[in-house]
């Protein structure tokens, strides 16, 4: 038995050598910051925040990008009010935040401008006004920002999608994922421009592979239904894995559809049941979460894949039916009319429909 170590001594001492040069770097940015020097003082901040040739300090990145931001460094600006806004590790204070991008924001810094722009939308640490927003957004995408040409498209597809469309041509060529999707949807539904599904399904491939959910579930469907691919059933499959894992409902649904109908993959009614639990479980209420809940009740109503259980079935049914799902209505009604008997259980189950339905309203309020 060979029990010598293989050490790469190359590698070791590149890493020695970058470890040294990083410490010598950090040596001259506290020294210059010290000084005074806003640049060295950000990247000092930046330093502590990373934990880049120091030990990871919150408090110290704040520190230094306050010292730097109030000399008026926009970077430092910004990344202040990212801070404030957002890091778990310090006291949230969205008007503050604010306050540093509007700073960065005037000076010319174009997430800045973004960010500000986001803040007036949701009314968060200023008051809510729509029109500074987009007034922002305008600074901040004319300067090439990516998130702020996404945002913009979002707010005029339903009044200019042409426009919509112009903006996400912008985003999406740098690479944005979320452009990339929904110019897809433009380009697969022809709304505001000419219907193109090969070029749809090209602009997914480019934001799936981002591991973007949405356009990884639109892939499955493109190759599902043969609009801009080949039919392929086990290619749809394969995508809808992809999305669902990520915990996209509408792709748990399907892939659950696909597993009980032997669609693209054997057929195995014990995974479709774990998926459409998935998807009811986690999503939120969707068309395709309402019907893995219809789903799962015609499966405990049946005994398909699980002991029938009328119960279940009724708790199912009534969580889709409260989104206003008529089947599933209408299969509780029968229900109830034919077995008279389990009256009792049926009321019962309206206290787990709530508690499913309340679990949904937390989700959507992010809780």
């Amino acid at each position: 038995m060979n029990d010598k170590l293989l050490i790469d001594r190359a590698a070791l001492d590149k890493m020695a050598r970058r470890r040294a040069a990083l410490e010598a770097q950090i040596e001259w940015w506290q020294r210059e910051a010290k000084a005074g020097d806003p640049v060295m003082q950000g990247y000092l901040g930046n330093a502590y925040y990373l934990g880049e040739g120091v030990e990871r300090d919150l408090r110290q990145a704040l520190k230094w990008w306050r010292k730097s931001a109030e000399q008026g460094d926009a970077i430092s600006q910004y990344n202040l009010g990212i801070a404030l806004a957002w890091d778990a590790g310090v006291e949230r204070d969205m008007s503050e935040a604010a306050a540093w991008w509007r700073k960065a924001a005037e000076r010319g810094h174009p997430r800045a401008q973004y960010q500000l722009g986001v803040a007036y939308r949701n009314g968060a640490g200023v008051a809510l006004d729509y029109g500074a927003g987009l007034k922002w957004w305008r600074k901040a995408a004319a300067q090439g920002d990516d998130l702020a040409q996404c945002d913009l498209g979002l707010a005029c597809v339903y009044t200019d999608p042409r426009q919509a469309a112009a903006w996400w041509r912008k985003a999406a060529a740098q690479g944005n994922a979320d452009a990339q999707y929904n110019l897809g949807l433009l380009y697969n539904d022809g709304d505001g421009i000419a219907k193109n599904p090969n070029r749809a399904v090209k602009l997914w491939r480019h934001a799936a592979a981002q591991e973007h959910a949405d356009a990884q579930y639109a892939l499955g469907d493109a190759y599902h239904c043969g609009e801009g691919v080949e039919c392929d059933a086990a290619e749809a499959v394969a995508w809808w894995r992809k999305a669902a894992a990520q915990g996209h409902a509408e792709a748990q649904c399907d892939l659950g559809t696909a597993y009980a109908e032997g669609h693209g993959v054997a057929r195995d009614q014990q995974t479709a049941l774990e998926w459409w639990r998935q998807a009811a479980d986690g999503g939120t209420p969707e068309e395709r979460s309402i019907e893995a809940r219809r789903r799962l009740g015609m499966a405990y109503q049946n005994g398909n894949g699980v002991e029938r259980d009328l119960y279940q079935a009724a708790i199912w049914y009534g969580a889709a039916a409260w989104y206003g799902d008529r089947s599933s209505q209408q299969r509780l009604n029968w229900m109830k009319r034919h077995h008279p008997e389990l009256r009792a259980q049926f009321e019962k189950a309206k206290a787990e429909v709530m508690s499913l339905v309340h679990g949904d309203l937390r989700r959507a309020r992010g809780e």
